[in-house]
């Protein structure tokens, strides 16, 4: 028997023609008459395809004259379309088989879930099989997203000095000979004056009283204060602290430094701590107050001036300074107070544009690396997790679920940070954008894979 016309029979698809054009594994090759016997092999009713209306209009059309259809098949009453391997791959089956609305659902579980190849074809495949895999659990907690971050940068300049005050604890540090072993920085946005506060332990005590104390008594009441997450900030006693001096908490959304403007004077004030502290760790908080000043004195590039000109109206003198050593009095020309509050007047406004410019540079820069997504209240989303590996206990973070869910978002307090609520347990949690994803709200069935 020749080679143009043997039968060659494929675990899905019985294919007459030349070898050359055969493209899967053969299980058996017989001559045309004789029938298959793997039980594998599809033998099924044409009733089975009925119900779609595009493939019997196509089983007509193939009937009757099947020249003008080359892509199309009809092989034991089963229809199936000729699709080609995009890199003309010989081993990969360019015959597959026509599946009805009925049986989709079984064609997902089978190549979604176990691991067999595809070999199947229906108006929309694509768009029902993304449909699908959004609704495996097992995929939305394992695989990463390839996307961008979502989320872009939130513009928003401050009005006057000490309108918005911004916290942050560093450490814990080595315990110094004073029995320091905390830092609490706070930041004034506008004006980014910097206090310095050492700490035996960061709680909500010594929190309280260091806002007092180095804000409250020196600068007064601010409008907004804004800190991340920490037990300490956020238990009921510091909430209440805050509400009765009329200050409104704002919380960073959970591993999102970079929403809290206190992290880039943490680096500063890090730096030089491990400067000036050198091989002798245990003395950290020596030189804290110098520290203070040189941070405070130092010409700050968003703004164009220094931290404590623009609070107090002028430059501190600096200890041992050559420039008072040398010139006698302030070195400037007296002004009445109605002058000095003019010409604060002018500085404001000269910060306040120097600052949105800096900000309108900041987030063309930081938006390239993002990309716009607003999801709506009630969508279902996955938030991702960040797990800690622990060797005592077997748990490594590399083989953790990336994420976890499905949560519903339940509303907004800002922008980018959104409270999400479990569809199984209830619990809640707020999280940026940038940590979620999109899920489908339900799983799929027979009805999502229709024309």
């Amino acid at each position: 028997m020749g080679v143009g016309a043997a039968t060659v029979r494929f675990r899905n698809l019985v294919q007459k023609g030349p070898a050359e054009h055969r493209c899967r594994r053969t299980f058996k090759t017989t001559s045309a008459g004789d029938e298959p016997k793997n039980e594998l092999e599809v033998h099924e009713q044409p009733r089975e395809q009925q119900g779609c209306r595009c493939f019997e209009e196509m089983r007509r059309k193939v009937k009757q004259p099947p020249q003008k259809f080359p892509d199309y098949l009809e092989e034991d009453g089963k229809l199936y379309r000729h699709i080609a391997h995009r890199a003309c791959n010989e081993e990969v089956a360019s015959w597959k088989m026509c599946i009805p609305i009925g049986q989709r659902q079984r064609v997902m579980t089978e190549n979604h879930d176990m691991p067999t190849a595809a070999r199947y074809y229906w108006p929309g495949m694509h768009r029902g099989v993304r449909k699908y895999v959004r609704n495996c659990e097992c995929c939305m907690m394992y695989k990463p997203s390839q996307l961008q971050a979502a989320g872009k940068m939130l513009t928003q300049v401050p009005e006057e000095p000490w309108a918005t005050v911004c916290a942050d604890f560093v450490g814990p540090l080595p315990r110094s000979k004073h029995g320091n072993s905390m830092l609490l920085v706070l930041v004034d946005r506008f004006s980014k004056w910097t206090e310095i506060v050492p700490m035996r332990r960061a709680t909500t005590e010594t929190m309280r009283k260091a806002v007092r104390e180095r804000i409250v008594a020196r600068y007064g009441v601010p409008k907004v204060m804004i800190t991340d997450n920490n037990v300490q900030l956020t238990i009921r006693a510091f909430r209440k602290f805050l509400e009765e001096l009329g200050v409104r908490h704002q919380l960073t959304a959970p591993y999102t430094p970079q929403e809290n403007p206190t992290e880039r004077a943490n680096r500063t004030v890090k730096t030089m701590i491990a400067q000036f502290t050198g091989a002798d760790q245990r003395t950290w908080d020596e030189h804290w107050p110098e520290l203070q000043l040189a941070v405070n004195t130092s010409v700050a590039e968003t703004t164009g001036y220094s931290p404590a000109f623009i609070t107090q109206g002028r430059e501190p003198r600096l200890p041992n300074a050559l420039f008072d050593e040398k010139t006698t009095g302030t070195g400037k020309c007296t002004q009445t107070p109605v002058e000095n509050a003019e010409k604060l007047k002018e500085i404001f406004e000269l910060v306040r544009r120097n600052m949105e410019k800096a900000v309108q540079d900041q987030a063309r820069h930081y938006n390239l690396r993002r990309r716009p997504w607003k999801p709506k209240v009630r969508d279902t989303v996955w938030a991702k997790e960040h797990h800690l590996s622990k060797a005592a206990e077997g748990f490594a973070a590399k083989l953790a679920p990336r994420f976890d869910g499905p949560y519903m978002i339940k509303k907004f307090t800002s922008p980018v940070i959104c409270v999400l609520e479990h569809k199984t347990s209830k619990k809640e949690k707020t999280a940026h954008i940038s940590d979620l994803k999109p899920g489908s709200a339900g799983a799929g069935g027979p009805g999502d894979f229709e024309e």
